[in-house]
């Protein structure tokens, strides 16, 4: 049934937005360096832009978290805004929202060269800031660098050289001395003409407000992930090709290498809670991985996994809608397939009570489960949630929305069975209440390491891509981005990423006809567009979109021993 047309008084008041000149693109130029990034533009007064949240993330220095009733929270040199979720919009396959506000407080200057012979780019400049004092800072973090400003800036990271390493490059003051204090801190810095240039590999940036200040502090102990480990040396060789598709210019990076004779093992990478992201470089450098790539799904406003990730045996988060995936054991290929998990609770009169989720961000209706594996505690996902919190086989409390939304603490030994959607919990405090699980029929969910994000796109040499049965929208499918993809050609598995040389990237129906083309008979789509990202020892082999942006997890090569 067709939806009944809006009245006249709504049709009057949406004119002038209807009429006004909207565009959209993937094209922009930030600072003067290319960037290939969904973006859009409405004319009025004043004229307003939208951006990814991943970019303003990484080249505005922007920091973002969990606002109330699935909204986010920003804040920008201590400016904070809270948008609620309605603010919220999709730009191709980034949640977008209105930058305008925060491009102006920054000093950006937003222009739409687009016209005859101009093409469709957005470009986006600012003087960059003067650095006024450098220092030390306060506090328990033992490398932290703060930078005085003269007004607040945008962060304005470039990725330079073949590596694609990231750079700060701000105006100076006292030239001289304060790229020899920096040096002296650790940093390297380099200076031209009257601009300095800081190298941020290593380093996480924030900025403070009143007065303007970036905050240097070194990624290490202490911070997440934990210990850093230092990666060899030298690294797993990278190829690199251009495929053509109908015309078009694919780039191909890989690595590839055999588990089953070479002395480099397979592991996912990941933080010590799931809540929260980091670079693909902390996370390699946590576990010392030569070679590492972008994993599975995850929800970026609440920084929660969205698929299956299993590590020695333990369930970190567990398997969705029946998604594609790759599980493993040491020194051999891994499989491919589709994974499920099937977990219920059974109670003292033998009822049984299904469970819908295991330590996941993907919200439904029914039961889910957290353990000590999702963190050190539980904040509430969804809406309204109840809780039964277990403790061996016995119920020993129940949590209404208030506490849940306050956070529950986690430890080893503790279950908290989380009902959501209007689930009455059905039981009480010391009832009895036992977990019996059953995988699923690809034998993939008895092996101690596994990955699941999908479509699965290859299977035993057979094309078995099917986003519908997978759950993901034909949109989704239909769609051109960087790609990141797990691949085994029967003989060596493939870490690897296809970009667009000219466009945006291959469609996954295109995705699996190279990688035919390629040879391989087993693949698993990973996490693409900006999260698509492949490092080897320690540099970018490739970036999708340039972002170099944040991720849940990972796929790791790292030399045999213990983690």
């Amino acid at each position: 049934m067709l939806p009944l047309p809006p009245p006249v008084v709504e049709l009057v008041q949406l004119l002038p937005s209807l009429l006004a000149d909207r565009r959209e693109g993937v094209d922009l130029e930030i600072g003067g360096e290319p960037v290939r990034s969904p973006w859009r533009w409405q004319d009025g007064n004043p004229a307003r832009v939208w951006l990814p949240l991943d970019l303003l993330e990484r080249r505005f220095g922007l920091r973002q978290a969990a606002g109330p009733d699935g909204g986010l929270r920003l804040e920008s040199y201590g400016w904070r805004q809270d948008l609620p979720a309605s603010a919220l919009t999709t730009l191709q396959d980034e949640v977008g929202i209105d930058a305008t506000d925060l491009l102006d407080r920054l000093g950006a200057r937003v222009s739409r060269p687009w016209g005859p012979g101009n093409g469709n780019r957005l470009r986006i400049d600012w003087s960059p800031g003067l650095v006024t004092a450098v220092r030390r800072g306060p506090g328990p973090v033992p490398s932290r660098i703060v930078l005085d400003l003269g007004a607040p800036t945008p962060i304005g990271r470039h990725r330079s050289g073949e590596g694609g390493s990231e750079t700060l490059r701000l105006r100076l003051q006292g030239a001289d001395a304060t790229v020899a204090t920096l040096r002296q801190q650790g940093l390297r810095a380099d200076q031209e003409g009257d601009r300095l240039v800081l190298s941020l590999n290593g380093w996480r940036v924030l900025t403070l407000g009143d007065p303007a200040r970036i905050v240097l502090d070194r990624e290490g102990p202490g911070s997440e992930p934990a210990a850093e480990t230092a990666p060899r040396a030298n690294g797993p060789s990278v190829l690199r090709r251009s495929l053509d598709l109908d015309g078009r210019t694919v780039r191909l990076t890989a690595v590839a290498f055999d588990p089953r004779r070479d002395p480099l093992q397979l592991v996912p990478l990941s933080r010590r809670s799931m809540e929260g992201l980091s670079s693909l470089a902390s996370l390699a450098r946590s576990q010392g991985a030569v070679a590492a790539l972008n994993g599975g799904f995850f929800n970026r406003i609440r920084a929660l996994p969205l698929g299956g990730l299993k590590d020695r045996g333990d369930w970190l988060s567990g398997p969705i809608l029946g998604r594609g995936g790759m599980a493993w054991s040491p020194g051999e290929l891994p499989r491919f397939g589709r994974v499920r998990l099937q977990e219920w609770l059974e109670d003292d009169q033998g009822r049984r009570w299904p469970l819908a989720v295991l330590n996941s961000g993907f919200v439904q209706q029914g039961l889910a489960r957290y353990t000590a594996l999702w963190g050190p505690a539980y904040r509430a996902i969804s809406g309204r949630e109840s809780a039964l919190v277990v403790e061996g086989e016995r119920v020993v409390d129940v949590m209404d929305s208030e506490r849940l939304a306050a956070g529950v603490p986690l430890a080893p030994g503790r279950q908290l069975i989380v009902g959501r959607g209007g689930v009455v919990l059905p039981h009480a405090v010391g009832e009895g209440l036992r977990l019996r699980r059953q995988a699923g029929p690809e034998g993939l969910e008895d092996q101690p390491f596994l990955i699941q994000a999908g479509p699965l796109l290859l299977r035993q040499g057979q094309v078995v891509l099917d986003g519908e049965l997978e759950g993901f929208s034909a949109a989704f499918l239909s769609q051109r981005a960087p790609r990141s993809v797990v691949a085994s050609d029967g003989q060596r598995l493939w870490l690897l990423t296809l970009e667009g040389e000219q466009d945006p990237g291959p469609t996954l129906p295109e995705t699996v006809a190279l990688l035919r083309r390629l040879g391989m008979v087993d693949a698993l789509n990973l996490d693409g567009g900006s999260s698509t990202s492949l490092l080897v020892a320690g540099d970018e082999g490739s970036a999708g979109r340039g972002l170099g942006s944040y991720v849940h997890n990972g796929l790791g090569l790292v030399a045999p021993g213990p983690r």
